[in-house]
């Protein structure tokens, strides 16, 4: 099972763009061997939330400054192994004419025009509508709307202005999805990043700025938040992405420095549920456990990356077994505190020796050994003939816990634990982020990729009690 197509460089991906007239309800198209088509590429960056390429490719071959919006309409075939992506964008390119052999073409038009694609008259005959009648759905995300970008802009340049900054080039569209967006501007002193979070995650710009505060060697230096808007503004880092080392004394060192931030945390849950973090603790997750269990149509039995229905009972037969397991763990008296969420080692830098954390967005207030779940599988991935690998990247992050627990007893928890910090990953976007999306699939892979690592945690679990 995996998830919905991100990134394969052996699969084909053909992009088109939707780019509007920037005052008036048009679409350009432009002359094709068999008719016409929105314009085209074919990428060699396929992550979803990747847009720079797209905006930097518009200007390259057309000459038109445009942002990149959201996609509007995908497909993979997988027989063929060719994956097809639509993406809206907004002209900011008030006085630009289209090249030779292209056109404005306006709804009344659509029928006339013969398209090279005959399937992308039904989004062009979407984005008319939604145009005319000026409604979008409520959890559109703020940055996939016309506007965004130059309020954005404008923020940016007033922070710079308040740290004596000033911009060297105009303001670069990096990443966008249902998730993020991200920003990057540079200046004379070095570049700095922006990031807009999305309403599930509205808690991210304070906890970034107030961990950042608290812990300067562990994560980038903030400047400015707007928490009404869910902005902020950091300074950039230099430094290799943890995923890209194999030295595992560098993984044990930021396992450690994690713990030791989460430790620290241990007596501040309450100022973290004052800055949004959502209360996940083992009396607020256990209850809710059989409830998503009992619901098969988000394990996605039909999709390619949902599980089996035999899964599905699999995985009701261990809740009893899960309740055992969540009473056993209130029962090692480790505090709450705070629980990064997507912590994988892609999201941890090591600059100048040291481990930066860079993503808070699902942070909450949960059990310490719901953290680690994705990094021990990339450790096992990353060193799969260095013997003892994970037990040792567990160890370092158990730790700083010895002032609570003996080591052997916080092995026995932690072990115990993992099935349901899998199920903790799956409640959060059950709960929190799939239900403030606008477009699910992008991140229904979750749930039932989440639950198939529960129930892979818990075969593991019954090898090791047999053995």
């Amino acid at each position: 099972m995996g998830r919905p197509l991100l990134h394969h460089r052996d699969i084909r991906f053909d992009y088109y763009a939707l780019l509007p007239h920037a005052a008036e309800p048009a679409i350009l198209l432009l002359r094709a061997e068999n008719g016409w088509s929105l314009p085209h590429f074919v990428p060699s960056e396929h992550h979803i939330a990747e847009v720079g390429h797209i905006r930097r490719w518009l200007r390259r071959q057309l000459g038109v400054d445009a942002v990149v919006l959201r996609y509007v309409y995908r497909r993979y075939d997988e027989a063929a192994r060719r994956a097809h992506r639509v993406w809206a964008t907004e002209n900011l390119s008030p006085s630009w004419t289209p090249p030779p052999g292209a056109r404005w073409v306006t709804d009344q038009e659509l029928e006339r025009i013969d398209l090279c694609v005959p399937e992308h008259l039904a989004l062009l005959a979407g984005w008319f509508g939604e145009a005319a009648s000026g409604e979008v759905p409520e959890c559109r995300v703020p940055w996939a709307r016309p506007g965004w970008i130059a309020e954005a802009s404008a923020w940016i340049g007033a922070r710079l202005e308040d740290h004596g900054l000033a911009a060297a080039r105009p303001v670069e569209q990096l990443r966008s999805s249902q998730r993020s967006a991200i920003l990057r501007v540079r200046t004379r002193s070095g570049s700095l990043y922006f990031k807009a979070s999305p309403t599930a995650c509205a808690h991210e710009p304070a906890l970034t700025a107030t961990l950042a505060e608290a812990h300067p060697r562990s994560l980038p230096e903030v400047l400015s938040v707007d928490t009404g808007r869910r902005w902020m503004l950091m300074r950039a880092f230099s430094g290799t992405p943890l995923h890209r080392i194999s030295d595992l004394a560098c993984w044990t060192q930021a396992a450690r420095r994690l713990a030791e931030i989460q430790v620290a945390w241990t007596a501040g849950v309450d100022r973290l549920i004052a800055l949004g973090c959502p209360d996940r603790r083992l009396h607020v997750m256990a209850p809710q456990i059989e409830p998503l269990l009992a619901d098969t149509a988000a394990m996605l039995p039909e999709k390619t990356y949902g599980i089996s229905l035999e899964q599905v009972a699999r995985l009701r037969r261990l809740g009893p077994q899960l309740r055992r397991a969540a009473d056993r763990l209130a029962e090692c008296a480790l505090p709450a505190t705070l629980e990064p969420g997507d912590l994988w080692a892609g999201h941890i830098i090591v600059s100048d020796g040291e481990p930066l954390f860079l993503d808070w967005a699902e942070g909450s207030v949960s059990h310490p050994f719901f953290t680690l779940v994705q990094r021990l599988c990339d450790a096992q991935d990353r060193f799969p003939r260095l013997a003892g690998a994970r037990g040792r990247l567990r160890d370092a992050y158990l730790e700083p816990w010895t002032a609570w627990q003996p080591l052997d007893r916080l092995v026995a928890a932690f072990e115990q634990a993992q099935p349901l910090a899998a199920l903790h990953r799956a409640l959060l976007a059950y709960h929190l982020i799939l239900p403030q999306m606008e477009v699910k699939e992008e991140w229904a892979w979750a749930v039932p990729r989440y639950a198939e690592l529960a129930l892979e945690e818990a075969r593991r679990l019954g090898a090791g009690r047999r053995e």
